[in-house]
């Protein structure tokens, strides 16, 4: 057996199924008379959970400013792009990646910064 002791994880009690929408490349069709189509969006599942922003990561916002709609997706692991969107069926909100707040080697625990859709910032 060959597991790693001592690494930190986030409990399998916060963590639910969330979704990392990525887009399929689109291209031009010459079936449809060279027209171009969008490609379609591939879900890819993960366990992660949506948290508030923090006080102290108001404080030290590495990419510049947090709105109102600023939240906290930590994944034990999962890697998400910065721009991509990501589903939370849970609440049935859709977030765009804005920033990595990763812990660098030292944890497979990762932290994304990421802005609600389809909401006005303040």
């Amino acid at each position: 057996m060959n597991r790693k002791f001592g690494q930190p994880m986030l409990p399998r009690g916060i963590l639910h199924d969330m979704e990392e929408l990525r887009a399929a490349p689109a291209d031009y069709d010459p079936k449809n008379g060279g027209q171009w189509t969008g490609g379609a969006v591939e879900r890819v599942k993960f366990k992660g959970c949506v948290l508030p922003v923090s006080e102290a990561d108001w404080k030290t916002a590495p990419q510049g400013t947090f709105t109102q709609d600023s939240r906290k997706v930590y994944t034990n692991g999962h890697a998400l792009r910065i721009g991509g969107e990501v589903y939370d069926p849970d609440d049935g909100q859709t977030y765009k990646v804005t920033g990595d707040l990763n812990h660098g080697s030292i944890s497979p625990i990762r932290r994304f910064v990421v802005e609600r859709k389809g909401v006005a910032a303040q």
